[in-house]
Protein backbone atom coordinates (compact mmCIF):
# COMPACT_ATOMS: atom_id res chain seq x y z
CA UNK A 1 0.00 0.00 0.00
CA UNK A 2 1.16 3.33 -0.95
CA UNK A 3 0.29 5.93 2.08
CA UNK A 4 -0.08 9.77 0.51
CA UNK A 5 -2.19 11.27 3.03
CA UNK A 6 -2.21 11.65 6.65
CA UNK A 7 -6.09 10.90 6.72
CA UNK A 8 -5.47 7.09 4.75
CA UNK A 9 -2.45 6.54 7.31
CA UNK A 10 -4.95 7.32 10.20
CA UNK A 11 -7.76 4.78 8.61
CA UNK A 12 -4.77 1.85 8.48
CA UNK A 13 -3.64 2.39 11.96
CA UNK A 14 -7.32 2.63 13.27
CA UNK A 15 -8.18 -0.19 11.15
CA UNK A 16 -5.11 -2.48 12.58
CA UNK A 17 -5.18 -0.95 16.34
CA UNK A 18 -6.37 -3.86 17.77
CA UNK A 19 -4.21 -6.83 15.80
CA UNK A 20 -1.33 -4.76 16.77
CA UNK A 21 -2.22 -4.34 20.17
CA UNK A 22 -3.04 -8.01 21.08
CA UNK A 23 0.03 -9.03 19.08
CA UNK A 24 1.96 -6.88 20.52
CA UNK A 25 1.10 -7.10 24.32
CA UNK A 26 1.06 -11.70 23.78
CA UNK A 27 4.68 -10.75 22.43
CA UNK A 28 5.48 -8.62 25.12
CA UNK A 29 3.98 -10.87 28.00
CA UNK A 30 5.69 -13.91 26.93
CA UNK A 31 8.69 -12.59 26.90
CA UNK A 32 8.76 -10.61 30.03
CA UNK A 33 7.31 -13.39 31.99
CA UNK A 34 10.12 -15.55 30.41
CA UNK A 35 12.95 -13.70 32.53
CA UNK A 36 14.69 -14.31 35.61
CA UNK A 37 14.66 -12.18 38.17
CA UNK A 38 18.12 -10.43 37.21
CA UNK A 39 16.97 -10.29 33.82
CA UNK A 40 13.66 -7.91 34.98
CA UNK A 41 16.58 -5.88 36.95
CA UNK A 42 19.36 -5.62 34.31
CA UNK A 43 19.35 -1.67 32.99
CA UNK A 44 18.49 -1.35 29.49
CA UNK A 45 20.44 -0.84 26.90
CA UNK A 46 18.52 1.28 25.04
CA UNK A 47 16.82 3.29 28.15
CA UNK A 48 19.88 3.24 29.96
CA UNK A 49 17.93 5.23 33.19
CA UNK A 50 15.84 2.11 33.32
CA UNK A 51 15.74 -1.81 33.65
CA UNK A 52 13.99 -4.07 31.67
CA UNK A 53 10.96 -3.90 33.80
CA UNK A 54 11.18 -0.38 34.75
CA UNK A 55 10.52 -0.53 30.86
CA UNK A 56 7.36 -2.14 31.03
CA UNK A 57 5.75 0.15 34.38
CA UNK A 58 6.56 3.11 31.40
CA UNK A 59 4.57 1.68 28.96
CA UNK A 60 1.58 1.57 31.33
CA UNK A 61 2.15 4.80 32.76
CA UNK A 62 1.61 5.99 29.47
CA UNK A 63 -1.09 3.50 28.27
CA UNK A 64 -3.09 4.96 31.14
CA UNK A 65 -2.43 8.04 31.21
CA UNK A 66 -5.00 10.68 30.64
CA UNK A 67 -2.67 13.62 29.54
CA UNK A 68 0.45 13.94 27.64
CA UNK A 69 2.59 17.00 28.34
CA UNK A 70 1.77 19.18 25.20
CA UNK A 71 5.11 20.74 24.82
CA UNK A 72 6.75 17.51 24.65
CA UNK A 73 4.73 16.37 21.73
CA UNK A 74 5.02 20.01 19.95
CA UNK A 75 9.13 19.09 20.43
CA UNK A 76 8.79 16.38 18.62
CA UNK A 77 7.07 18.09 15.41
CA UNK A 78 9.73 21.04 15.11
CA UNK A 79 13.08 20.88 13.44
CA UNK A 80 14.31 23.14 16.28
CA UNK A 81 17.20 21.36 18.37
CA UNK A 82 17.00 23.42 21.06
CA UNK A 83 13.79 23.44 21.26
CA UNK A 84 13.53 19.82 21.52
CA UNK A 85 16.12 19.90 24.37
CA UNK A 86 14.43 22.20 26.48
CA UNK A 87 11.33 19.89 26.52
CA UNK A 88 13.59 17.03 27.67
CA UNK A 89 13.41 18.16 31.60
CA UNK A 90 10.00 17.64 31.35
CA UNK A 91 9.32 14.65 29.67
CA UNK A 92 12.12 12.83 31.87
CA UNK A 93 10.03 14.42 35.23
CA UNK A 94 6.25 12.71 33.83
CA UNK A 95 8.02 9.53 32.95
CA UNK A 96 10.28 9.54 35.37
CA UNK A 97 7.97 9.47 37.95
CA UNK A 98 5.30 7.11 36.26
CA UNK A 99 7.87 4.60 36.54
CA UNK A 100 8.97 5.44 40.16
CA UNK A 101 5.24 5.17 41.27
CA UNK A 102 5.25 1.19 39.97
CA UNK A 103 8.76 0.14 41.51
CA UNK A 104 8.52 -2.60 43.61
CA UNK A 105 5.22 -3.93 42.05
CA UNK A 106 5.67 -7.29 41.24
CA UNK A 107 4.75 -8.55 37.29
CA UNK A 108 1.19 -9.83 38.11
CA UNK A 109 0.68 -6.24 39.48
CA UNK A 110 1.89 -4.54 36.33
CA UNK A 111 -0.22 -6.91 34.19
CA UNK A 112 -2.81 -6.66 36.35
CA UNK A 113 -2.78 -2.68 35.60
CA UNK A 114 -2.75 -3.07 31.86
CA UNK A 115 -5.85 -5.57 31.94
CA UNK A 116 -7.56 -2.91 33.25
CA UNK A 117 -6.58 -0.08 31.01
CA UNK A 118 -7.37 -1.83 28.39
CA UNK A 119 -10.53 -3.53 29.29
CA UNK A 120 -12.11 0.04 30.53
CA UNK A 121 -11.37 1.52 27.08
CA UNK A 122 -11.67 -1.62 24.44
CA UNK A 123 -12.92 0.85 22.21
CA UNK A 124 -10.66 3.37 22.55
CA UNK A 125 -7.04 3.67 19.96
CA UNK A 126 -4.47 1.79 22.23
CA UNK A 127 -0.84 3.60 21.64
CA UNK A 128 0.49 0.68 20.35
CA UNK A 129 4.21 2.99 18.73
CA UNK A 130 4.68 3.23 22.35
CA UNK A 131 4.16 -0.65 22.98
CA UNK A 132 5.82 -1.84 19.81
CA UNK A 133 8.73 0.48 20.88
CA UNK A 134 9.49 -0.82 24.10
CA UNK A 135 8.92 -4.56 23.13
CA UNK A 136 12.29 -4.06 20.96
CA UNK A 137 13.74 -2.24 23.63
CA UNK A 138 13.86 -5.23 25.42
CA UNK A 139 14.27 -7.67 22.84
CA UNK A 140 17.43 -5.53 21.59
CA UNK A 141 18.79 -5.16 25.23
CA UNK A 142 18.43 -9.30 26.12
CA UNK A 143 19.95 -9.75 22.53
CA UNK A 144 16.39 -11.28 21.30
CA UNK A 145 15.44 -9.87 18.35
CA UNK A 146 12.75 -11.23 15.96
CA UNK A 147 13.18 -9.25 12.74
CA UNK A 148 10.60 -11.39 10.94
CA UNK A 149 7.75 -8.98 11.91
CA UNK A 150 7.71 -6.61 9.83
CA UNK A 151 3.63 -5.91 9.88
CA UNK A 152 4.69 -4.93 13.65
CA UNK A 153 7.72 -2.22 13.07
CA UNK A 154 5.78 -0.43 10.40
CA UNK A 155 2.80 0.09 12.29
CA UNK A 156 4.69 1.75 14.66
CA UNK A 157 6.78 3.30 11.74
CA UNK A 158 4.03 4.34 10.06
CA UNK A 159 2.51 6.02 13.65
CA UNK A 160 5.92 8.01 13.95
CA UNK A 161 6.18 9.15 10.74
CA UNK A 162 2.65 10.65 10.65
CA UNK A 163 2.44 12.38 13.72
CA UNK A 164 5.33 13.70 14.17
CA UNK A 165 8.02 12.97 11.47
CA UNK A 166 6.21 14.86 8.70
CA UNK A 167 5.46 18.09 10.61
CA UNK A 168 9.00 18.45 11.77
CA UNK A 169 10.26 17.71 7.58
CA UNK A 170 7.89 20.23 6.21
CA UNK A 171 8.50 22.95 9.44
CA UNK A 172 12.14 22.99 7.99
CA UNK A 173 10.90 22.90 4.11
CA UNK A 174 12.30 19.20 2.89
CA UNK A 175 10.46 16.08 2.05
CA UNK A 176 11.01 12.44 2.06
CA UNK A 177 9.50 9.30 1.03
CA UNK A 178 9.86 5.90 3.72
CA UNK A 179 10.92 3.01 1.52
CA UNK A 180 10.60 -0.23 3.45
CA UNK A 181 12.50 -3.20 1.52
CA UNK A 182 10.65 -6.01 3.40
CA UNK A 183 7.12 -5.10 3.29
CA UNK A 184 5.11 -4.02 0.28
CA UNK A 185 4.09 -0.74 1.92
CA UNK A 186 5.09 2.77 0.89
CA UNK A 187 5.18 6.22 2.80
CA UNK A 188 5.05 9.15 0.00
CA UNK A 189 3.34 12.15 2.09
CA UNK A 190 5.35 14.67 -0.38
CA UNK A 191 5.20 14.40 -4.29
CA UNK A 192 8.04 12.94 -5.77
CA UNK A 193 10.22 13.13 -2.91
CA UNK A 194 13.54 10.93 -2.75
CA UNK A 195 13.75 7.70 -0.61
CA UNK A 196 14.98 6.38 2.27
CA UNK A 197 15.08 2.82 2.16
CA UNK A 198 15.42 0.17 4.65
CA UNK A 199 13.63 -2.67 6.36
CA UNK A 200 10.55 -1.43 8.42
CA UNK A 201 12.86 -2.63 11.81
CA UNK A 202 15.60 -0.53 10.86
CA UNK A 203 13.86 2.78 9.82
CA UNK A 204 12.16 2.13 12.99
CA UNK A 205 14.68 2.34 15.02
CA UNK A 206 16.14 5.19 13.35
CA UNK A 207 13.41 7.69 13.35
CA UNK A 208 12.92 6.79 17.35
CA UNK A 209 16.01 7.61 18.26
CA UNK A 210 17.45 4.12 18.02
CA UNK A 211 20.50 4.06 16.28
CA UNK A 212 23.22 7.02 15.92
CA UNK A 213 23.53 8.78 12.79
CA UNK A 214 26.47 6.41 11.93
CA UNK A 215 24.37 3.38 12.76
CA UNK A 216 21.45 4.76 9.96
CA UNK A 217 24.28 5.68 7.55
CA UNK A 218 24.90 1.91 7.68
CA UNK A 219 21.42 0.73 7.62
CA UNK A 220 19.51 2.84 5.33
CA UNK A 221 20.11 3.50 1.83
CA UNK A 222 19.29 7.28 1.33
CA UNK A 223 19.47 7.69 -2.26
CA UNK A 224 19.31 10.93 -3.44
CA UNK A 225 17.45 12.64 0.14
CA UNK A 226 19.36 16.16 1.62
CA UNK A 227 21.70 16.50 4.20
CA UNK A 228 19.46 18.48 5.75
CA UNK A 229 16.33 15.58 5.96
CA UNK A 230 18.71 13.44 6.81
CA UNK A 231 19.25 15.29 9.93
CA UNK A 232 16.13 15.04 10.54
CA UNK A 233 15.09 11.65 10.33
CA UNK A 234 15.47 10.83 13.71
CA UNK A 235 12.39 12.87 15.58
CA UNK A 236 13.78 12.46 18.80
CA UNK A 237 17.49 13.87 17.49
CA UNK A 238 20.43 11.39 16.37
CA UNK A 239 21.89 9.89 19.47
CA UNK A 240 25.68 10.26 19.69
CA UNK A 241 26.26 6.77 21.40
CA UNK A 242 24.19 4.06 22.84
CA UNK A 243 24.71 2.17 25.40
CA UNK A 244 25.98 -1.54 25.38
CA UNK A 245 25.68 -3.86 28.64
CA UNK A 246 25.36 -6.99 29.54
CA UNK A 247 21.59 -7.94 30.14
Amino acid sequence: MRFTTRDQANDFLRSQNREICDEGMRIMRSLVDSLTPEELAARNTCCPEWSNQDVVAHHIHFAGAETFPDTILTALREPDQAAYEASLQERDGWTGAGVAARRGRSLRELWDEWDAIREANPDEHYPTVDLTMHLFDIEESLDRVDRERPELAFDALLGYVNWFLVDKLRAAGEELTIRPTDIDHEIAFFDDAPAVSGTAYDLLRCVGGRRTRAEADTLLEWGSTSEQARSLLSVYTWPTDRIEVAP
